[in-house]
């Protein structure tokens, strides 16, 4: 039978004589109030319940869907003193435990969102110009969704490694899994940009390399700055919080100041220094070879041209014919820094959960204020005059920063809907955005190896008309969507994950 815990709910468990003769009669009882354990709660397969008496131990285990572990040692009615007194054991006991910490719901339902958004988009979109990637400088929706995937990861490497560490888990190993998550992600990535391409003009760039490549590097750092087996220390306020990070800072701050000063003063020869646009027919052809300034002479000193995207956003409007690769090594200093801004909400998230959650939403949205400020000062809220202007393609400064900011308010608003623990139901379970999420690798790799075969995306009868309109094209591209949610779905119920 399944349960539903409320918050400050009294739950007594009672384990009696059976039916069955061959159990033999046992005696035992359970009480907790929920407030005790809530925070020590985790989403997985099982509920573990470690009750002490003086008669001795039983543990009772509940399958559910979710794989919940919660250590609750038992005090009798007399002996409870207040939630302050109470608070610091259950700490106590969950870092003694060794348990994994929980998923928060509300991330696996964001990145869900983008997953499902990703897969609408890069199956056309309906044909709509706000479904496709900006041509070069502004924003569009096709524009936040790998971004907020490299926030996302960010996010789960400061919610989950560093609480992994301080309860002593050995760096050397974390290390290893860190190398062999982000060797197989760029492999993976490699393979999948390589369908109908000859060996020697394999794609290396690519979206799941720039993840791998962030994920690397914010984790190394993680790894190699933290204390392992130090308890966390206790919530403080934000300046002391990152005081705490000032390594980290000082080695992260460093990438989106390498890669400005470089955007800005990397001589590019036959291009004026500091050209930041998409070359072509662009200034009456004067700039012609000259696509993405730094960026993309750096990726063709390094990778070669047949070693890159050959098909820009910039192509077809500009008519440029020089490769140039938005996944290309520049681009890789500020996504990283990306990932380190979602690795401060994760640590937001592990910092407070459980103690003070308006906290949470507090810092969640100063760091949105802060991000999308700074990005609106460089951008100059202008699409083409500001200092920086907004450029998915070169992953500017103010890109990255306005859509941190933006992955900050919405990760604040989804933890008040998913999440908060005040609450006694919360106003949205997130379905079904969160099945996709908690399936990820599998609905990327799946939606861009099947595109082009039905059930998913079809072709009209030659003789109907049309073929290429929005009203032919969004039933269709919404079907994709919707055919990879009901895939995670299906799996989710069956418990079926798959990671890399």
């Amino acid at each position: 039978k399944d349960f539903r815990f409320h918050e400050s709910g009294s739950y007594e468990l009672n384990i009696g004589p059976s039916n069955n003769s061959d159990l033999g009669p046992t005696r035992s009882a359970l009480s907790a109030r929920w407030y005790d354990f809530w925070r020590r709660m985790q989403a997985g397969s099982q509920v573990e319940y470690v009750a002490q008496q003086d008669l001795g131990s039983v543990d009772a285990n509940i399958n559910q869907s979710d794989s919940l572990a919660i250590h609750s040692q038992y005090q009798r009615a007399s002996g409870q003193g207040s939630q302050q007194q109470q608070q610091p054991q259950s700490s106590q006991s969950a870092h003694s435990g060794g348990r994994r910490p929980g998923r928060l719901r509300c991330l696996d339902t964001f990145r869900g969102l983008c997953l499902v958004v990703m897969v609408f988009v890069n199956y056309g979109g309906g044909g709509y110009w706000f479904f496709q990637h900006s041509t070069w400088n502004g924003l569009t929706v096709a524009d936040l969704v790998f971004p907020w995937f490299v926030f996302i990861m960010g996010t789960a490497i400061g919610y989950t490694l560093r609480r992994s560490l301080r309860r002593g888990a050995s760096k050397r190993d974390a290390f290893l899994s860190v190398c062999r998550r982000s060797a197989l992600l760029f492999a993976l990535g490699v393979c999948l940009t390589s369908r109908n391409v000859p060996l020697d003009q394999l794609r290396i760039p690519g979206v799941l390399q720039r993840l791998a490549v962030a994920y690397f590097c914010v984790a190394t750092v993680e790894i190699a700055l933290v204390r392992a087996g130090q308890p966390e220390p206790q919530p403080c306020r934000i300046v002391e919080e990152q005081g705490q990070l000032l390594g980290h800072w000082a080695i992260f701050l460093t990438m989106p100041v390498a890669h400005t000063l470089l955007s800005l003063f990397l001589p590019v020869p036959g291009c004026p220094t500091g050209y930041l646009g998409p070359g072509g027919i662009q200034a009456n052809g004067s700039r012609f070879n000259c696509t993405g300034g730094a960026a993309g002479y750096i990726d063709r000193l390094v990778f070669g041209d047949w070693h890159m995207y050959r098909n820009p956003t910039c192509r077809r409007t500009y008519l440029t014919y020089v490769p140039y690769d938005p996944e290309g090594l520049l681009g890789c200093l500020t996504s990283t820094f990306m990932c380190y801004l979602g690795f401060v909400a994760g640590r937001i998230f592990a910092h407070f959960k459980g103690a003070d959650y308006r906290a949470i939403v507090v810092r969640l949205c100063f760091w949105g204020i802060v991000t999308g400020s700074i990005a609106a000062g460089l951008s100059g809220l202008s699409r083409d005059t500001g200092a920086i202007p907004i450029n998915k393609n070169l992953w500017s400064l103010s890109f990255i920063l306005a859509l941190s900011g933006l992955a900050f308010i919405l990760l604040a608003a989804l933890f008040l809907i998913n999440d908060y623990p005040r609450l006694a139901e919360p106003l949205w379970s997130g379905s079904p955005f969160h099945y996709p999420g908690t399936n990820s690798i599998l609905v990327y790799v799946g939606h861009e190896l099947l595109e082009y075969y039905l059930p998913i995306t079809w072709l009209p009868p030659s003789s109907w008309q049309p073929a290429g309109t929005h009203a032919f094209l969004l039933p269709m591209h919404l079907w994709g969507a919707c055919f990879w949610t009901l895939v995670a779905w299906i799996l989710h119920r069956n418990k079926i994950f798959f990671s890399v």
